[in-house]
């Protein structure tokens, strides 16, 4: 299979790049059979949602070229895992639209999260996304997310650098398991 690790935050200085690339580290040291590539949402321009037609209904067909260009992106992988920060108790609009662009490419796939954040740890992001995705789309949800709170995760001996809990690893861990085996009875 191949899982997407999914980067949902554009700002500057984002602990998400290296929360995201813990995630790619860990999956693909796992050496489980499967391929872990990170999509971050950075490297992708997107334009606000806007189109006539709504992507559940465009069966992928998507009017911008920069979003027919995500939808192949997107449809390439077989399951995901979504790196999400959490801003004002919810997900990022960002990540949000460029989610919201496609339909198909997204239809029930096996999907965890980690979140992160400083007052909640990435709790009502991850919530959020859980309602989203197991809506109209019917993705397949990994049970339990994985919250790490920012306020501890760069100890001082660290050297500025996030380092996971243990705790953080066990519970990647089973997200991964899920999603690969949600994936592989699709």
């Amino acid at each position: 299979m191949n899982i997407g690790v999914f980067i949902g935050s554009i700002r500057a200085g984002r602990a998400g790049e290296a929360i995201g690339h813990w995630v790619h580290e860990h999956a693909s040291h796992r050496n489980d059979g499967h391929n872990y590539e990170i999509i971050d949402l950075q490297d992708h321009d997107l334009p606000f949602l806007a189109a006539d037609t709504v992507p559940a209904m465009a069966n992928g067909e998507y009017g911008d070229p920069k979003t027919q260009q995500w939808a192949k992106v997107i449809a390439q992988y077989d399951g995901f895992v979504f790196v999400t920060p959490e801003y004002n108790g919810t997900v990022p609009g960002p990540m949000k639209n460029a989610f919201d662009q496609l339909g198909q490419e997204w239809q029930g796939k096996p999907i965890g999260f980690v979140g992160y954040g400083y007052s909640q740890a990435g709790k009502g992001s991850t919530a959020t996304w859980r309602t989203v995705v197991s809506g109209m789309l019917a993705m397949q949800l990994a049970d339990e997310d994985v919250n790490i709170d920012l306020n501890t995760a760069y100890p001082e001996d660290a050297n500025g650098e996030f380092r996971a809990s243990e705790a953080e690893k066990a519970g990647l861990d089973k997200i991964l398991d899920q999603v690969t085996q949600a994936g592989a009875k699709s």
